[in-house]
């Protein structure tokens, strides 16, 4: 199942993320390297799958070749053709691979992630053939576990290339909701490191709309990573189709899609913003949420007063759990800096600094409190 914004990234992927590489090896052979392995696990995929066939107390050696049109394609004989078996009518037929220690021990070393290359490449070699096999049922074959166990390397090593490549060619619909926790990983793994649009693409992938409630907030905390680096085009898209999920039991998600509207300038002459976003009272949880967007709001229109007395009543409000507190407290400085209430705006921006140190708005809060200092 390939989309069309990953036939556009994955190639970026590997441009992209080698650029983040460090260390003593020249880039040039990283990126060698990199491609080179990529490439392999392209072939990999295609390869025939050699299987034990186990049917009631017989086991029989198989090689697979293919899945089309609902029927498993095996080779029969020394290569003297193929024969097929309609996935449906697979009874109790069972497939596995040969496992040998070296196997199992990279196996392990998931669970304790200590996986290294070597380790890495034997699992590759093994399971990146059983991708194409995954329609086989569970109850029929080990391959489910297997992709994922090699879903999971991939991600544990940081080769995020190979790990794009396997899920545009896996039907997360399909496969039980590990695969797609393992999604949601490699797209936050990718937004920390900044690969907003492949963070993105990913996602593209999820299903969102019918996720559960604990990868729908793990999928809301990627957003925020794509939102807070000012990719709000991605970021308000996404806020979307997680507003669009039943689970979703708040406004949050709207919210913050309001937010990134207003950075992309869809509101600035909306009058009726204003009443479309007042709908949450003090004291709930998303009160201050909502203030901070109306101020945001009413700050890009130069109704100054009017944030100010917005964005105040939501620290008023806000609650030690609420994320937004620091860029709250730090548009408050921005509202009475804007009313010309200088003191106070360094004031703001100082108390924003020292409280909330390792935010996104402590460098902007700190900037903007030695420029008012210098000029008064």
């Amino acid at each position: 199942m390939i989309h069309s914004m990953y036939k556009l990234s994955t190639g970026l992927a590997v441009t992209y993320l080698l650029a983040l590489s460090i260390g003593s090896v020249p880039l040039s052979a990283q990126i060698n390297h990199q491609a080179a392995a990529l490439e392999q696990a392209r072939a990999l995929m295609k390869q025939p799958l050699d299987v034990v066939q186990i049917r009631g107390n017989t086991q029989s050696k198989m090689r697979l070749t293919g899945i089309e049109n609902e029927q498993v394609i095996f080779q029969i004989g020394n290569g003297m053709g193929e024969a097929s078996i309609p996935l449906a009518q697979l009874g109790e037929i069972s497939f596995r691979i040969l496992v040998d220690d070296e196997y199992n021990q990279a196996i392990g070393a998931i669970v304790k992630e200590t996986l290294n290359r070597q380790q890495l490449n034997i699992i590759r070699e093994r399971n990146f053939p059983m991708v194409r096999f995954l329609p086989i049922p569970r109850e029929n074959s080990i391959f489910h576990e297997a992709v994922k166990k090699l879903f999971e390397a991939l991600i544990l090593t940081e080769s995020y290339d190979q790990a794009l490549l396997l899920l545009q060619n896996i039907d997360l619909n399909k496969l039980d909701p590990e695969f797609e926790q393992l999604a949601i990983r490699l797209s936050g793994k990718l937004a920390d490191e900044a690969a907003y649009e492949l963070a993105s693409a990913t996602l593209e992938e999820i299903p969102i709309e019918s996720i559960n409630l604990a990868n729908l907030n793990a999928v809301l905390e990627t957003a925020g990573t794509i939102r807070d680096h000012e990719n709000y085009e991605s970021a308000k898209t996404l806020y979307d189709r997680l507003a669009s999920n039943p689970e979703s039991r708040d406004l949050e998600a709207t919210y913050w899609s309001y937010y990134c509207g207003i950075y992309l300038g869809m509101f600035k002459d909306d009058h009726l913003f204003q009443q479309q976003v007042e709908q949450i009272k003090p004291g709930e949880p998303l009160f201050s949420l909502q203030q901070l967007i109306l101020g945001t709001y009413y700050l890009q229109r130069e109704q100054f007063p009017l944030a100010m007395k917005t964005i105040s009543e939501g620290v008023a409000y806000a609650r030690p759990i609420d994320p937004w507190i620091a860029e709250l407290m730090y548009r408050s400085g921005v509202a009475y800096e804007a009313i010309e209430e200088m003191q106070t705006a360094a004031a703001v921006y100082d108390e924003t600094a020292k409280f909330f140190p390792n935010s996104n708005w402590a460098k902007l809060a700190r900037e903007a409190y030695d420029r008012i200092q210098l000029q008064h």
